[in-house]
C-alpha cells in the first residue's frame, strides 16, 4: 500500500514536471504565430498556418541556395512580362497567410535581397496587407490597406484605412506614405512591423498604429515609421499578408518588361506577446 502511494505521488511529480517543461517551451517561443527560414527546402507548409501560393509559371516561386539571410537557403521570386495572369493581374508571384481580425495587434518581418544587377523600373509591391471585400454589401476588391513596395530603386510604405462600413478606393483614407531611401542593392534589407489594426478614429475608440524598423546589410535597425491613428477597413475579416512580387503596373501594359527577381528570408509573424527582439534578425 506503501508503495503505491509512493508510486502516485512520483506520477504526479513526473506529470506536474512534464507540465512545467511544455510551459517552458511555450513561453519561449510565446507570440510567434509564423516562421520560415526555408532551411528544408519547401517553399510552404500549408497546415501550419493557412499558407497560399500565386505563382505563373515553375520559375515564380522556389527554394534557393544561392543567398540567404541565415543558413544556406532562402525563397526566391522570379516575375516576367509574359507570365500568364495570376489572381487577376499579370507580375504575380507571392505567399500569403491565412487572415487575421479586423481590430487586433500584430509583429510581422522579412528580410529581402535585390540582386546588384536589378535595374531601377516601374513600381512593384513586395509586401502586401491585403482586405477581403464584404461581397454581400456590394464591396469589390481594393488596393491594399497597407504594402511596402519599391519605386524607381527607393523603398516606399503606404497605408490606409476606411471606418465606413461599405469601402472601396475611391472613399478610403491615406493614413501615411513614407519614402524611406534608396535599396541597397547585393545586400538583405531587414525589416520589422508592429502594427494595431484599428480602422476606427480616435474620436470613435480608435487605438490603431504602425511602428516600422529597417536594417540594411547588417548596420542597425532604425526605426522608420511611427504611426499613431486608424490603419485597415472596416471590413468582417481582417487582413492577410501577401510577400514577393506583385508588378501592379503591368495591369496597364504601358511599362517596361524587365523581369525581377527577389529573395526573401526569414519571415515571422508575431501575436501581441510578441516583441521586437523575436522578430528581429538574430545574426
Amino acid at each position: 500500500m506503501k508503495t503505491k502511494r509512493i508510486l502516485k505521488r512520483l506520477g504526479l511529480f513526473v506529470a506536474i514536471s512534464a507540465i512545467t517543461c511544455i510551459a517552458s517551451t511555450l513561453n519561449t517561443h510565446g507570440g510567434m504565430l509564423y516562421y520560415a527560414d526555408y532551411e528544408e527546402g519547401e517553399i510552404l507548409d500549408e497546415g501550419s498556418y493557412g499558407i497560399g501560393v500565386e505563382k505563373g509559371r515553375e520559375h515564380s516561386v522556389n527554394v534557393a541556395d544561392t543567398v540567404a539571410r541565415k543558413g544556406k537557403r532562402s525563397v526566391r521570386f522570379e516575375s516576367r512580362r509574359d507570365d500568364p495572369e495570376v489572381a487577376g493581374s499579370p507580375g504575380r508571384a507571392e505567399l500569403k497567410v491565412k487572415r487575421t481580425k479586423p481590430i487586433v495587434e500584430e509583429w510581422y518581418a522579412w528580410s529581402i535581397y535585390t540582386g546588384e544587377n536589378m535595374e531601377p523600373d516601374v513600381p512593384e509591391i513586395l509586401g502586401q496587407w491585403h482586405a477581403s471585400p464584404d461581397f454581400d454589401d456590394g464591396e469589390d476588391w481594393r488596393s491594399p490597406p497597407m504594402a511596402v513596395s519599391l519605386r524607381e530603386d527607393k523603398w516606399h510604405v503606404s497605408g490606409h484605412y476606411a471606418p465606413q462600413r461599405v469601402n472601396d478606393n475611391d472613399n478610403r483614407r491615406r493614413a501615411f506614405s513614407e519614402t524611406i531611401g534608396k535599396v541597397k542593392k547585393g545586400a538583405w534589407t531587414d525589416w520589422v512591423f508592429h502594427i494595431k489594426w484599428d480602422y476606427r478614429e480616435a474620436d470613435d475608440g480608435g487605438t490603431g498604429y504602425v511602428q516600422a524598423w529597417q536594417q540594411v546589410d547588417g548596420d542597425g535597425y532604425e526605426k522608420v515609421i511611427d504611426y499613431k491613428g486608424p490603419i485597415g477597413y472596416n471590413d468582417e475579416r481582417g487582413v492577410y499578408l501577401k510577400w514577393g512580387i506583385y508588378k501592379y503596373p503591368w495591369n496597364t501594359g504601358k511599362c517596361d518588361q524587365r523581369t525581377r527577381v527577389h529573395y526573401y528570408d526569414e519571415v515571422k509573424i508575431g501575436d501581441a506577446e510578441a516583441t521586437f527582439n523575436q522578430m528581429k534578425v538574430s545574426d
